[in-house]
């Protein structure tokens, strides 16, 4: 889910995994009308991730995968 929080910036927030020790990578699909490459965004333990400026007003696909000692689950 992607929620705004200011007028430049969205918070991503999803489920968490019930695995211990998950690391989640998020991805999106690049600046709007460069590429369609999958690109990443960061990795963080919690379950949300902040995205600021030109890119939070822009409309994007994102993507969370869980990861587990390098091992990714399926994407969400």
């Amino acid at each position: 889910m992607a929620v705004p929080t200011a007028a430049d910036e969205i918070e991503l927030r999803w489920e968490a995994s019930p695995t211990p020790g998950v690391v989640y990578v998020v991805t999106w699909d690049g600046s709007a009308g460069v590429s369609s490459k999958i690109r990443s965004l960061g990795t963080t333990p919690l379950t949300r991730l902040k995205v600021f400026g030109k890119a939070a007003r822009e409309r994007h696909c994102y993507r969370v995968q869980a990861r587990v000692d390098a091992r990714d689950s399926p994407e969400s």
